[in-house]
């Protein structure tokens, strides 16, 4: 794929926003923090940022309160900084401040989790075309065994029960009422083992691991 989407008007896709959802704490990492975690010299969060710009679409990172070391890790980077400030009452406190304020007309929003290091700008494309030929469906990435995961892409009309969200778990109702459109992506990373698996030896072609967020959305 050349380049990012283009609208009907022939010009890159501006009413799909990307919600990188970056506000949780690492509660399988031992008291590190996975998304400073370097792959590539680079820290995860920092290389999923700046991925989701590559796309042409616009950025939204949720970030918990007072995390510096997560605000160094996308400063610089075309993104707007969103500062959750009940984050600590679950995934669905992050979607609810990105949704809260991305503009007008947006027609379609990705969530995406901030611990997939493995995905590439050409997955995000993928997703993004499939969303542009059907935009009033969910979009959402499948792993290598055809199991549902992530991104996911939700229309503009399911807006309002993302914002109805509460806890940890609660996305999974939209997404059984709904015909989901699936296609391919890879990995998440999500303890201090998996780092080492993944410096060492890489994921592509290994098995998907799912983390607890992943669960907000099983």
């Amino acid at each position: 794929m050349s380049g990012a989407p283009k609208n009907a008007k022939g010009n890159p896709l501006k009413d799909v926003a990307i919600l990188i959802l970056a506000a949780g704490a690492s509660s399988r990492m031992r008291g590190s923090d996975k998304l400073l975690e370097k792959v590539d010299t680079k820290p995860i969060l920092h290389q999923i940022a700046a991925m989701a710009v590559a796309t042409g679409c616009p950025v939204f990172v949720a970030l918990p309160v007072a995390s510096p070391n997560r605000l160094g890790a996308v400063s610089g980077l075309a993104v707007t900084q969103l500062e959750v400030e009940d984050a600590d009452l679950g995934l669905s406190a992050s979607i609810r401040a990105g949704i809260g304020v991305l503009p007008k007309p947006t027609k379609g929003v990705m969530l995406m989790l901030a611990d997939m290091p493995d995905l590439t700008r050409t997955d995000l494309l993928y997703l993004l075309d499939a969303f542009t030929h059907n935009p009033d469906q969910v979009i959402r990435a499948s792993d290598i065994t055809e199991t549902p995961g992530h991104p996911i892409i939700f229309p503009a009309r399911l807006f309002p029960d993302l914002m109805r969200l509460t806890g940890q778990h609660g996305a999974r109702a939209i997404l059984s009422a709904e015909t989901v459109q699936c296609a391919i992506s890879r990995c998440q990373i999500n303890t201090p083992q998996m780092i080492w698996i993944r410096r060492n030896n890489g994921w592509h072609g290994a098995k998907p691991i799912h983390s607890e967020t992943s669960n907000f959305f099983a």
